[in-house]
């Protein structure tokens, strides 16, 4: 999921957007001229909504739904998803066998040396992720590395589950 922080950090990023290019976007959503598109991970779908939230704000603050006795200034702005399988854009890691090979060679070492340099690391990473995906050499390696990072993210982010 999103850190409270992150999530701030989305919608920003949407009021940033706004601002920088208010001369090029319409104040108000159009299909016809903007698509928020994601990758199909609920947390970049999520971050993806609230960069949208942000981007269009006056249009969401001007919106009322739900009756006019109790009415929520808010209108879902559509995210477009691609599924995985098919996603040649927003996923960072598309199979390819000889990127494949290059990271098995490069990253496998640095994975066991920094496992035997810092096996606290290793408990640590174990007892946050409850997960043993980037030890698995069963698993390809571009999961391992992808697994991998969103931990060092986290960390680096002081993030809670």
């Amino acid at each position: 999921g999103l850190t409270e922080k992150g999530k701030k950090q989305m919608y920003e990023l949407g009021l940033y957007i706004r601002e920088r290019y208010s001369n090029l976007l319409k104040t108000s959503f159009d299909t016809d001229e903007t698509r928020i598109i994601s990758s199909d991970i609920d947390r970049t779908i999520r971050s993806a909504g609230l960069v949208a939230y942000g981007l269009y704000e006056e249009f969401n603050l001007a919106a009322k739904w739900n009756g006019e006795d109790d009415p929520v200034p808010f209108e879902p702005i559509p995210v477009r998803t691609i599924p995985a399988e098919l996603d040649r854009y927003l996923q960072p890691m598309v199979p390819c066998p000889r990127i494949s090979q290059l990271m098995e060679t490069t990253v496998t070492p640095f994975f066991e040396e920094l496992l035997e340099r810092h096996p606290k690391f290793l408990d640590t990473y174990i007892k946050e992720m409850k997960d043993e995906v980037f030890l698995n050499r069963d698993m390809n390696i571009e999961k391992r590395v992808v697994q991998f990072l969103s931990f060092l993210e986290e960390a680096s982010f002081n993030s809670t589950h």
